[in-house]
């Protein structure tokens, strides 16, 4: 138990200092209409450059989780704000 509360404490320090640092990347992902192979809309993929770790993607961030809940949503929100106002 204490070992999964610590983990779970380093992995908060560890997304605070990636929003600091900037370290998520925004990409776009199409997603294809299988009838008529047309594209039919997008989702937006937030990917964390972990220093150490690489490219972590988002189970990773919150294990058993996908970014669910006001307080992740905008935190992912505020950090694709500029890369969004760029495109």
């Amino acid at each position: 138990m204490a070992q999964t509360v610590e983990a779970r404490r380093i992995l908060e320090l560890d997304l605070r200092k990636a929003l600091a640092n900037e370290e998520f990347e925004l990409f776009y992902q199409p997603l294809v209409n299988l009838k008529s192979g047309r594209i039919a809309t997008c989702e937006a993929l937030l990917r964390w450059n972990h220093p150490v770790r690489g490219t972590v993607v988002a189970d990773r961030h919150y294990p058993g989780r996908r970014g669910h809940g006001p307080d992740r949503r905008s935190r992912a929100a505020g950090s694709c704000a500029r890369p969004c106002m760029n495109a």
